[in-house]
């Protein structure tokens, strides 16, 4: 509707929508059961959300576009930004692999050699 009917501010009946959701989520408790079930609820770094991430990017656009880069300069930050990114959070991708192998090593020695020979 916002896209449509020019409102007092830009986007806000979207965020209304929003409060509206938390809210909701909220008096319902959605997610009550995993809080008090799961005694290891899943935090977020707050440098690692969708928001945080395009930030960080648009910094190093604005700040490279402010010096006078070249596409190619601009291409460049951009690429080492990508990757230091890549390098920050990938670390659950690798516990989690090192967790499936270990496991896999554990069943393995526990039901014995022959389970290693139908590999």
């Amino acid at each position: 509707i916002d896209l449509v009917v020019k409102g007092e501010r830009e986007g806000a009946r979207f965020y209304q929508v929003l409060r509206w959701s938390a809210h909701s989520e909220e008096v319902i408790g959605v997610y009550s059961a995993i809080q008090t079930h799961d005694s290891a609820v899943v935090s977020v770094n707050p440098n690692h959300t969708v928001d945080a991430m395009i930030a960080r990017l648009e910094g190093v656009l604005v700040r490279e576009c402010e010096k006078g880069g070249t596409a190619a300069t601009v291409k460049a930050a951009m690429d080492r930004a990508f990757d230091q990114i890549h390098v920050e959070t990938s670390g659950g991708v690798d516990r989690a692999k090192n967790l499936v192998a270990r496991a896999r090593v554990t069943l393995q020695d526990r039901f014995g050699p022959e389970s290693r020979e139908n590999e």
